[in-house]
């Protein structure tokens, strides 16, 4: 089982970007990551790839983030953008040949494997962010349906574990950020992906917030809950509100996550 889980769900989906589709451009390969995790940077030291993304975005939010390196895939790495409810968001896709950002091949579920998206919500002030932030803290963090029992994690993370209606889950906190791994539909703690997830963290670090930020992760308890381990991350800075997150590569949304700079610097 891969590492770790994303917000709602323990299932893996589509690599689509919800939203919008835009037309197929025409960048070319050298925007694209090789099977090596080499890429080709342009402008303010981000990824060719990330470039060519951001560019579908018109205009770039103000406050906009984009991850200032990418993941190593087997492959190569391209992008789709989408721009819903005042959110740009893009999907990183790996894929067997190189394919042009938004390419309506994209649109297929055998296309590629999605890596992470990350995404910038523009909020009209930084108390809005705030309320943002939370509510999603209340929706994405299960609350104890029983009484808390200690657990130590990896490094020496001080949690607790706690049976919740969806399934049994691990806390604690990194900074200011929340941290919780869900076993859904499942009675016994994944404390594994949870020492996994608190080593990461330690080593990848966590993005610049304004107040901390969330991170949740879902681990099937059974074969009904769905077939891989999910991630997700949240958080504000300013009057924006980030996240990041994969359905099928959890590791990757944690480097991404710990990549996101202000684009375009």
């Amino acid at each position: 089982m891969a590492l770790l889980g994303l917000i709602v769900t323990g299932c893996s989906s589509s690599h689509a970007a919800a939203g919008s589709h835009h037309a197929g451009t025409t960048t070319p390969t050298a925007a694209q990551v090789s099977a090596s995790g080499s890429s080709t940077t342009s402008g303010a030291g981000f990824p060719a790839l990330v470039v060519a993304a951001m560019a579908e975005f018109n205009p770039v939010a103000a406050g906009a983030q984009a991850p200032h390196t990418l993941p190593q895939v087997s492959g190569y790495l391209t992008a789709e953008t989408s721009g819903l409810g005042g959110q740009d968001n893009v999907t990183l896709i790996a894929t067997a040949t190189p394919v042009p950002v938004d390419s309506p091949s994209l649109s297929s579920s055998s296309a590629g494997r999605e890596v992470a998206s990350f995404s910038t919500t523009p909020t009209a002030s930084a108390a809005n962010a705030q309320s943002q932030m939370a509510q999603a803290r209340g929706q994405a963090i299960a609350s104890c349906g029983g009484p808390s029992h200690p657990v130590t994690l990896s490094g020496g993370v001080a949690a607790t574990t706690c049976p919740t209606l969806d399934g049994a889950a691990i806390d604690w906190s990194d900074g200011a950020w929340a941290v919780q791994v869900l076993t859904l539909d499942g009675t016994t703690p994944s404390t594994a992906e949870a020492d996994t997830l608190a080593a990461r963290l330690a080593g990848d670090g966590l993005p610049t917030s304004d107040g901390g930020g969330i991170v949740t992760a879902v681990v099937p308890g059974n074969p009904s809950a769905g077939s891989s381990d999910t991630a997700a991350l949240e958080w504000a800075k300013g009057a924006d509100v980030y996240q990041v997150r994969s359905s099928d590569d959890p590791t990757s949304a944690l480097a991404v996550a710990a990549a996101m700079r202000p684009y375009p610097g």
